[in-house]
């Protein structure tokens, strides 16, 4: 019998390992397979999107009415973003 160190005896083939990562491939690919169908399955009972004709309309004056009703924050009167950096501050000092 041949003395092996633990590195070679972890290194060295087993048949369980071959068997185990043929199996692992195995079910990692039914897995993915089957998530497919069920994906496609969910796809078909949703409902379709709807044509152009029955796409919600402005009114004919536009956004203003509707912008009137909300409250101020939901206009986008508070916290608006600048656009543009800032000026630059030339200024005496340190």
């Amino acid at each position: 019998m041949k003395a092996t160190t633990v590195p070679e005896q972890l290194a060295a083939p087993h048949v369980t390992s071959g068997g185990l990562l043929l199996l692992v491939g195995v079910l990692l690919v039914a897995v993915i397979l089957a998530a497919f169908v069920w994906g496609r399955r969910l796809k078909a009972r949703a409902p379709a999107p709807p044509t152009p004709e029955e796409q919600p309309r402005l009114p004919d004056a536009g956004m203003r009415p509707l912008l009137l009703g909300l409250p101020a924050y939901a206009r986008g009167a508070y916290g608006r973003r600048r656009t543009s950096p800032p000026p630059a501050r030339h200024g005496g000092g340190r």
